[in-house]
């Protein structure tokens, strides 16, 4: 395992909302589009395309493909730094607001997809009637 790659995601995963990014995209079942993860996460886009940027020059995530103008993202697997940051990650207890909110965002595709964009108003009514916070 190089130190430097080891150093460099530690470096990324020091903001709590990149390690929260990369633990919504360890569990969810699909790539995620960076809306969807505004939408969990309850923050602006262009956090979250800054955080991805980051993750992504750690090496810990990369883009999937696009749809339009939305790109996907998934975890990096099969080296060793990736691989031991995402069992240190998925080991870690997740926020239960993150949880949540991913089950409520995954439930709803048809209706809510990534082609809509965060804060989409259906999301954020799905997400009040659920009792989540609109900014955890």
């Amino acid at each position: 395992m190089q130190e430097d790659d080891l150093a460099a995601a530690f470096r990324a995963l020091a903001e709590p909302r990149r390690l929260r990014t990369l633990r919504l995209l360890l569990e969810a079942p699909e790539t995620m589009c960076g809306c969807e993860l505004a939408d969990v996460l309850g923050v602006a886009d262009y956090q979250v395309s800054r955080d991805l940027a980051t993750l992504r020059g750690a090496g810990l995530v990369r883009d999937h493909g696009r749809t339009g103008t939305w790109v996907h993202y998934e975890p990096v697997t099969g080296t060793p730094v990736a691989d031991a940051v995402a069992a240190l990650v998925r080991a870690s207890t997740m926020h239960p607001d993150d949880r949540a909110r991913l089950a409520l965002r995954l439930e709803l595709p048809e209706q809510v997809g990534c082609v809509l964009g965060a804060g989409h108003p259906e999301m954020l009514t799905a997400f009040a009637g659920a009792g989540l916070p609109q900014h955890p």
